[in-house]
């Protein structure tokens, strides 16, 4: 998969979490990073901010847009 170039946009296909986290690099000013181990058992959640508003007012945003389909 070398010559696939990453666009920054959606996609309807799996993407490794490591590419994903190397395109965001020095892009973001506020992160949430919410994920799973490989073998799917345990959560892993870290975020840039302990302003605890702040997450939940993203997360609310993010989700908002994933009901509105905008992510399609």
């Amino acid at each position: 998969m070398t010559n696939v170039i990453p666009l920054g946009d959606y996609t309807k296909l799996d993407i490794d979490p490591d590419n994903v986290l190397e395109q965001a690099k020095h892009q973001l000013s506020t992160v949430i990073v919410i994920g799973h181990n490989k073998d799917n058992d345990t959560s892993y959640i870290a975020a840039s901010t302990a302003d605890k508003k702040r997450l939940l007012w993203m997360i609310e945003q993010f989700k908002f847009k994933l009901f509105n389909g905008d992510f399609d």
